[in-house]
C-alpha cells in the first residue's frame, strides 16, 4: 500500500514539474516573442530553455521528461506565433535534443565537466535539426509551408549560416546557462519549504500563469 502511495505521489510530482518547467519556460518564450526582431533573436530563449531543461532533469533524470516538457512551452509559446508555426516547432526541438543529449550522457551528466558539455552538443543538434526540418521537410506540411519557403530557398548556405552563426552563439551561451540550470537544480531542495506548500505553490503559479497567457498574449 505504501509503495502504491508512493508511487502515485512521485507520478504527481513528475507531472507537476513539467507543467511548471514548461510553463516558465513558454510564458518567456511568448514573452520574448513579442518584442521587435533583433539580430539572432532565438538565442537568447534557446538558452533560458536550455536552463530551465537542465534545472528540471536534477529532479526528472528519466528519458523523455525534456521532451514533455519542451511539448509544454510549445503549447504555451502557440499563443504567440502570429503566423509562424515554426517558431513553436524550434522549441520542440530544443526539448527533444536536451533529451537526446542527456540520456546519451546519463550518469556522466553529474560531472561539472559533461554539463558543460551538453550545453553546446544540444545547442548544435537542436539548430541542426531545426535547419535540416525546415529546409528539406517542412515545405510539405502545408501549416509550415510558409516559414518552409524562405529555408528552401536558402539551401544548404542558409543552413551552414544559421547553425555556424546562431547555433555557435547558443553553444557558447550554453556553456553558462546549462550548468547554472543543474546548479540550481540542487540548490533549490535546500530551501526549507514544506512539500504541502511547494505543491500549493507550483498549483498556484501555473494557474496565474495560464492565465496571463490567454488574458495578455493575442
Amino acid at each position: 500500500m505504501n509503495n502504491s502511495l508512493e508511487a502515485r505521489m512521485s507520478k504527481r510530482n513528475a507531472l507537476l514539474i513539467i507543467l511548471l518547467c514548461g510553463t516558465i519556460w513558454g510564458c518567456i518564450e511568448a514573452g520574448m516573442g513579442l518584442l521587435p526582431k533583433y539580430p539572432f533573436s532565438s538565442v537568447p530563449p534557446t538558452l533560458i530553455g536550455l536552463m530551465v531543461l537542465a534545472l528540471a532533469r536534477t529532479y526528472l533524470p528519466e528519458r523523455g521528461s525534456s521532451t514533455a516538457i519542451g511539448a509544454i512551452a510549445m503549447l504555451y509559446r502557440a499563443m504567440t506565433i502570429h503566423g509562424w508555426p515554426c517558431h513553436i516547432w524550434a522549441v520542440l526541438l530544443v526539448g527533444i535534443s536536451f533529451d537526446i543529449i542527456a540520456t546519451l550522457v546519463g550518469k556522466r551528466n553529474e560531472r561539472l565537466a559533461w554539463r558543460i558539455v551538453s550545453g553546446p552538443a544540444t545547442a548544435y543538434l537542436a539548430y541542426a535539426l531545426f535547419a535540416f526540418t525546415m529546409t528539406y521537410v517542412m515545405f510539405y506540411i502545408p501549416p509550415m509551408k510558409d516559414c518552409a519557403h524562405w529555408w528552401v530557398i536558402g539551401g544548404l548556405p542558409k543552413i551552414v549560416n544559421y547553425v555556424g552563426k546562431s547555433g555557435s552563439l547558443a553553444a557558447v551561451g550554453s556553456l553558462i546557462s546549462v550548468p547554472l540550470g543543474y546548479w540550481l537544480g540542487y540548490l533549490m531542495p535546500t530551501m526549507r519549504i514544506g512539500h504541502q506548500w511547494a505543491l500549493i505553490g507550483e498549483g498556484l503559479a501555473l494557474a496565474a500563469l495560464w492565465a496571463v497567457g490567454f488574458a495578455f498574449f493575442p
